[in-house]
């Protein structure tokens, strides 16, 4: 079978590797370095992607945001004088506003999808979870349960805070 990757001349010509899509060069083995959809083969990158896509504080978007913090990176390693720092500003404040923008999206993004939860709704879930608690031991008072009594209790206290959780927006 051919390899499946597109160059500037159009598909690769190569065979592929067996059980995958792409050719030896063109395959994740031989390319070293595949983030979310990019296929990256710029030796000059090194692990540059890599090592920014494994930070923490990149929640998606990872691939693209790694892609410009290592271009961004490999810019400023070419800088050998006050002049040529000069020169790369306004290239280094794109690529730095691109980064900034990306992180941004990426962030609001979790919060949208409910991945992130802001401290005022989780002072709310809080709140709320103490109430269903309150109300549902209060039940027991002056009582002697026994203990299916309160097995199903705290299944169903368990349930309410489940379902208080699944419906709290963030705030």
């Amino acid at each position: 079978m051919r390899c499946e990757y597109l160059t500037s001349g159009g598909q690769c010509e190569l065979d592929a590797v067996p059980d995958s899509k792409f050719c030896e060069k063109h395959s994740v083995t031989g390319t070293k370095s595949l983030l979310n959809q990019y296929r990256v083969t710029c030796r000059l990158l090194g692990d540059g992607p890599e090592r920014h896509a494994r930070a923490d504080e990149i929640k998606n978007l990872k691939g693209e945001i790694a892609i410009l913090r290592s271009l961004l990176e490999r810019r400023l390693n070419t800088i050998e004088s006050d002049a040529e720092l000069a020169a790369a500003m306004p290239t280094l404040k794109d690529f730095a506003l691109a980064v900034q923008k990306l992180a941004e999206s990426a962030h609001n993004m979790d919060v949208k999808l409910g991945n992130l939860v802001n401290k005022q709704t989780l002072m709310a879930i809080a709140s709320d979870i103490i109430c269903c608690m309150v109300d549902n031991i209060r039940t027991l008072v002056g009582t002697t349960p026994t203990q299916e009594e309160v097995d199903v209790l705290v299944e169903k206290m368990g349930q309410q805070i489940v379902r208080l959780i699944a419906e709290k927006e963030n705030l």
